[in-house]
């Protein structure tokens, strides 16, 4: 090849190098992945990701088991790449599609209010649905949550302030002092998720005597980036995540004792 066939030849390979470059689009590289509403059933629980500190004993040692009294099992809400789900339309049965116990996931976060520290539990389901087969009540989404109070999460042996528990993103109920309803030999609340109000009422969660089960925690503080993004963008319909940074704080100040 001639000198100046090679230099032609050169500067049509850089050409064609710099069009297959990926360009920023709306400050992505088209090469970064980012999540997309997917099937609520296509999403899969996530390994617990709480590492071995004292708060993380905390949160582990005040993980609600939850008992599902009617409606869906608690499912993913998210993945670890930030895709979402776009949960279920409120029709059939009111557990229909959100029946996998293989699913189940809780989110955390804790954080401080007027001197005590409140640890958040929530649940996602892909839909709140009253009103038997007939779903004349409820909505795409649910999230519930649960609010344990403590002196400090990072001592060996945190002394309970009390425990407060949603409905329609408000927390009627909340009891303080020493938890009642725990699982035996433990400090774990028991929690029922339950239709609150029969035939037109949809779902809320209370403290119950029946025994439920635990999912594996999810916490805030050790989600990746594209998690938290998600959960702080993404819009849930007539649900709104409780532990995102738009909530968090605002619920914490409902919640308190």
């Amino acid at each position: 090849m001639r000198v100046s066939e090679t230099f032609f030849f050169l500067a049509a390979l850089c050409a064609s190098t710099s069009l297959a470059t990926p360009v920023a689009e709306h400050g992505h590289s088209k090469l970064e992945r980012r999540g997309a509403e997917v099937h609520h059933d296509s999403l899969n629980a996530l390994a617990q990701n709480l590492d071995n500190s004292a708060t993380a004993k905390t949160i582990k040692t005040f993980q609600p088991s939850l008992y599902i009294d009617s409606g869906c099992q608690p499912y993913p809400a998210i993945d670890d790449k930030g895709n979402w789900s776009g949960g279920l339309n409120p029709s059939g049965s009111p557990s229909g599609g959100c029946r996998d116990l293989t699913k189940a996931q809780v989110y955390e976060r804790g954080g401080w209010h007027n001197g005590a520290y409140g640890i958040m539990y929530t649940w996602y389901m892909p839909k709140d649905q009253g009103g038997g087969s007939l779903g004349i009540t409820g909505h795409r989404h649910d999230w519930e949550c649960v609010v344990v109070w403590v002196n400090n999460p990072a001592v060996a042996n945190p002394t309970v302030l009390g425990i407060s528990t949603s409905a329609h993103g408000k927390f009627p109920e909340k009891e303080s002092g020493a938890l009642k309803d725990v699982m035996p030999g433990t400090k774990h609340p028991k929690i029922k998720y339950y239709q609150d109000t029969a035939v037109v009422g949809t779902h809320s969660v209370h403290t119950t005597g029946n025994e439920g089960r635990y999912q594996p925690i999810i916490g805030w503080d050790f989600m990746n980036n594209a998690m938290r993004s998600t959960l702080n963008n993404v819009k849930w319909g007539e649900a709104n995540c409780p532990i995102n940074d738009a909530n968090f704080n605002d619920n914490l100040g409902k919640a308190a004792l």
